[in-house]
């Protein structure tokens, strides 16, 4: 989905708090952008790409297995809630590095339905 790039950029950002120290005055412009909104920002993001998720699976009339893999990703992103909840450095750059799972579960997803199905 197109909100990807922007929900691994937000939790990027809410793991270093330091962020001009690390990345320069992109640290600056996430706190200006989301503040205090940080982690709700982040759940938008979730929940928008979860929908464009679902919405190409039904798109393309995608089986069980493809919707088995997003059902996966919403689990990660529940996880990746409670990571960041606290709001620490060291979680919140967790969740960052598991987001590279999301790409590859939905990669298996696509590439479980297109293997089973009859193109």
């Amino acid at each position: 989905g197109h909100s990807e790039p922007l929900l691994l950029l937000a939790l990027f950002y809410q793991s270093t708090p330091s962020c001009s120290k690390v990345i320069g005055w992109g640290g600056v412009v996430a706190a200006i952008l989301f503040g205090d909104l940080d982690t709700r920002v982040i759940l938008v993001l979730q929940v928008l790409c979860l929908l464009s998720f679902v919405a190409t699976g039904l798109s393309f009339g995608l089986g069980a297995i493809y919707f088995i893999s997003i059902a996966l990703v919403g689990a990660l992103f529940l996880r990746h809630r409670k990571l960041i909840n606290n709001r620490s450095r060291e979680t919140c750059f967790q969740a960052f590095n598991e987001s590279k799972w999301i790409g590859l579960i939905v990669t298996v997803g696509l590439l479980g339905h297109y293997s089973v199905s009859t193109v």
